[in-house]
């Protein structure tokens, strides 16, 4: 009997009528005295085949125990844990599997699937290499191995393994695709071209390939062609836009996704100003310039919130900036007004108390909190009550949400809340003054202050720059990222504190490091450079400087974030074109927050950036007693390090043109005394100047609310004003 069942079952496998042979499997199993797991194993295969993979699990599972040495049972059992997302579990299996067969090419690149699949990496990338030198020709590996190390930020890496994936299947359409993925990703567009038409020659209709051809197509701005084919590749296969999401993250938030490919371009020219490849860069911005006069393209290409953040890093001038931001902001209010309900009621209130409400994703270990951890806990009670809404669904145990919401009155997360019933919330606690402090960055949500649920309305700390934004009364700021004259770069009302308008945490630690400069690969004696800045915020000009700097001082070195990733391949090639040895720039990876500060101790010199200063990184840079020389710059952006430095009572760090800067880097590396002189005044100034005296930006904050709050109960109108400096000496005393 059992021959004429496997003999159906394998008819039935033909024919692909799965429920016959679930059906069939059943019955069989009813009528025999012990279970057969082959039986077991067709049965849980129909059961997978028809997407029950809860059932196919129960199936497998039963054959394990009847069978428990087959590898291919365990591997059975393995797939249906990650159809269910239990990763440690499929891992499990993997792992017996390869106990049993342990030089089986398939087993093992399943189970490094399953590795990746569980977050352990190196553990994945050992595996996926051993398959290759067993089997060269193994599709999983072939095809995992290139996508692993593309998202893990080796590009050059992925790049080298799809070759050598082609070079072994060169007639696959999936290893073709991911080759050409790469080479896109490499600003390669010829080459990516090519392997787009070697794999539609061999498969015509593979909707992923069609519409990776329409991006490169994109890239190269031949817009009409490449709309056709992103337009074709979504009608043979509607969900394929989703494998491709992450390249369309320029869509406002809540539309619909219509992809365009002059806002695929758009995204492909930031990511390379992300890694540094400044090759299209100007031309980039001219098109950014082009599209900000014509108000059908400003509306729709550049109206999601991540082009508000963007535009910070780039060679935009402030009108320009303001127009974007506003256009943004307009598109939120637009969104808004079609599901946002009626306004909410807005009446003054009679108690002399001011309830402000704080609105943030970054309430956790983030640059924003890493400055305004202390401020929540330092306002006064006896005239705020301070409630914080937290827009970030993370770790509850993220140490920096602890003390926030321990320091708060009531703090809320509301993350899995929708605008709407964000806004309600805020609105039935009474909120008077509700203070964004995120702007258009990661996980914001602008939709909620494009409601109005509070009467007053600020904007502060988390985005520097204007949000355009008609839905917001003021902007907390300082006389030096807004001095008189340059009001009009704001769409809201300035609100100009006296000193810098940043906050910082001064119970980091600051204590003289362990960290050497060998845990780094710094030489000893060197001259020790650095820019531990964000990769977007580099741009040719400031680069070009920073390798006359070099070139001034021999015996010195640039310390860079960006170790073995991309963004040193193209650093170090621009290095050697200005006539700089790329060993000269040295490059570093991101470490835990308290190791990253601490390692600032071992640099001489921070070199900033212009468009977009180092903000929290000045911040921290200079608490652990590290001279930061900025560029006064020409946009609020690329004043933030000036605003901190006079803060600090360091103006000698700030200068005003490209020439001094570079003159200056070259005058301490070359004068010790000196330089001696300029750190030990720093080392001083963190205890006694008002840049790290949080509790005295707390209470000029608080001078704002106050005043702000005073003219709506009036009846008057937000406008602009300076804070006054509050007199009280005990406040200005040493912080420590």
């Amino acid at each position: 009997m059992t021959a004429e069942v496997y003999s159906k079952i394998s008819d039935l496998l033909q024919a692909r009528n799965y429920a016959e042979i679930e059906r069939l499997c059943l019955h069989a199993l009813s009528l025999s005295d012990r279970p057969d797991p082959n039986l077991l194993f067709h049965l849980g295969n129909a059961a997978r085949m028809m997407g029950r993979p809860r059932q196919a699990l129960v199936a497998f599972e039963a054959a394990v125990r009847s069978a428990p040495d087959d590898a291919n049972l365990l591997q059975a059992c393995a797939s249906c844990h990650q159809a269910l997302q239990n990763h440690e579990a499929a891992l499990g299996y993997m792992q017996r599997a390869a106990g049993i067969a342990p030089n089986h090419p398939m087993v093992l690149a399943n189970l490094a699937a399953a590795l990746e699949h569980a977050g352990r990496y190196s553990e994945a990338l050992e595996f996926y290499n051993r398959v290759l030198a067993l089997d060269p020709k193994n599709l999983t590996a072939n095809l995992n191995l290139g996508t692993l190390l593309h998202r893990l930020g080796r590009k050059r890496e992925a790049l080298q393994s799809r070759w050598r994936a082609a070079e072994s299947l060169p007639d696959h359409p999936g290893i073709l695709f991911n080759l050409a993925g790469s080479l896109l990703t490499h600003y390669r567009y010829s080459e990516a071209m090519e392997y787009c038409d070697r794999g539609l020659a061999i498969q015509p209709r593979h909707a992923h390939l069609i519409f990776l051809k329409g991006m490169v197509l994109s890239c190269l701005q031949q817009y009409e062609q490449a709309q056709t084919l992103l337009s074709q590749a979504r009608v043979i296969e509607p969900s394929v836009v989703n494998d491709f999401l992450m390249y369309l993250s320029h869509l406002p938030d809540g539309q619909d996704i219509i992809v365009d490919a002059r806002g695929l371009y758009l995204e492909a020219m930031y990511e390379a100003q992300r890694s540094c490849y400044w090759e299209h860069r100007d031309a980039y911005i001219q098109t950014l310039y082009g599209i900000t006069h014509n108000p059908d393209d400003l509306s729709w290409l550049l109206s999601g919130t991540d082009n508000g953040f963007r535009i910070l890093s780039l060679d935009i001038d402030a009108q320009t900036r303001l127009k974007i931001l506003s256009t943004i902001a307009s598109s939120i209010a637009e969104r808004v007004s079609k599901f946002a309900g009626p306004a909410y009621s807005l009446v003054k209130k009679r108690s002399p108390g001011i309830r402000v409400g704080y609105l943030s994703p970054d309430f956790r270990n983030h640059a924003t909190a890493i400055l305004a951890r202390q401020i929540f806990g330092l306002h006064d009670r006896n005239t705020f009550e301070i409630y914080a809404y937290s827009l970030h669904r993370g770790k509850a145990d993220d140490p920096y949400t602890r003390y926030i919401s321990a320091t708060c009155d009531r703090f809320f997360d509301v993350s899995a809340m929708g605008a709407r019933a964000i806004a309600d919330r805020i609105h039935a606690d009474g909120i008077d003054i509700l203070v964004d402090l995120a702007g258009y960055t990661t996980y914001s949500r602008s939709e909620i202050m494009a409601m109005r649920p509070a009467p007053l309305q600020f904007q502060y700390l988390g985005f520097p720059s204007t949000m355009g934004a008609g839905f917001i009364d003021y902007a907390l700021i300082d006389r030096t990222i807004c001095a008189d004259g340059q009001q009009t770069e704001w769409f809201e009302q300035v609100v100009r504190l006296p000193h810098a308008l940043y906050p910082y945490d001064n119970e980091v630690d600051n204590a003289p490091t362990s960290f050497s400069r060998a845990d780094f690969g710094l030489p000893e004696q060197a001259f020790v450079f650095c820019c531990l800045n964000n990769s977007y915020k580099i741009e040719p000009r400031i680069f070009e400087r920073w390798m006359n700097i070099l070139k001034a001082v021999p015996d010195s070195v640039l310390w860079l974030l960006g170790k073995g990733l991309d963004i040193q391949d193209h650093l170090e090639r621009e290095a050697e074109q200005r006539g700089v040895d790329k060993s000269r720039l040295v490059f570093t990876e991101r470490l835990p927050l308290e190791q990253h500060v601490q390692r600032y101790q071992l640099a001489d010199l921070f070199l900033d950036t212009y468009w977009h200063n180092a903000h929290t990184t000045a911040a921290e840079a200079l608490w652990q007693g590290l001279p930061l020389l900025t560029v006064h710059g020409e946009v609020a952006s690329a004043r933030g390090s000036s605003s901190i430095l006079y803060a600090l009572e360091m103006p000698e760090l700030v200068t005003r043109d490209f020439d001094e800067y570079e003159r200056l880097a070259i005058y301490y590396a070359t004068h010790p005394a000196e330089y001696a002189a300029m750190r030990e005044k720093l080392r001083a100034k963190r205890y006694t100047a008002p840049m790290y005296n949080t509790k005295l930006t707390v209470r000029h904050i608080e001078q704002a609310y106050r005043i702000a709050w005073e003219r709506h109960q009036a009846g008057l109108p937000p406008a602009s004003f300076d804070v006054p400096e509050i007199e009280d000496p005990e406040l200005r005393k040493s912080i420590h």
